[in-house]
């Protein structure tokens, strides 16, 4: 089982399923996307990862971890802001890795999500799924 990225949203939306996105191959390339990202002028996409503090103490105590005092709070990004940062990944996949068709469609499956979060002013963050 491998690592994955995700769309949380912060609120659901009719006809929105933030998990269609894939996300391994955004997680399997988050280093170079976030290079990428650096170069295009936009914020690395790793920024936009945030996680709920009940849930990461949850997930800490579940790994041994008893001192749990300083989580931080979950953050919430305007969907305008993603895309951005998508759109400028997308065009540099498609010009820098032209045949990695499974990272495209993560960054495409996002646009459409962040799309539709941003027709309805709803913010989101990305996840992560162990």
């Amino acid at each position: 089982m491998g690592v994955a990225l995700f769309i949380t949203l912060e609120k659901m939306l009719p006809g929105v399923d933030a998990l269609s996105v894939s996300g391994k191959f955004l997680a399997k390339n988050l280093e170079w996307l976030d290079e990428t990202a650096k170069n295009s002028g936009v914020r690395p996409l790793s920024e936009l990862i945030s996680i709920n503090p009940a849930e990461a103490a949850d997930f800490w105590e579940g790994e041994g971890v008893s001192d749990l005092t300083d989580l931080p709070a979950e953050q919430w990004f305007e969907a305008e802001d993603g895309l951005q940062i998508i759109q400028a990944l997308l065009k540099q996949v498609e010009s820098q890795r032209p045949n990695d068709a499974q990272l495209f469609d993560d960054l495409r499956s996002c646009r459409q999500v962040l799309d539709l979060a941003k027709q309805e002013k709803v913010r989101f963050h990305f996840s992560v799924d162990f």
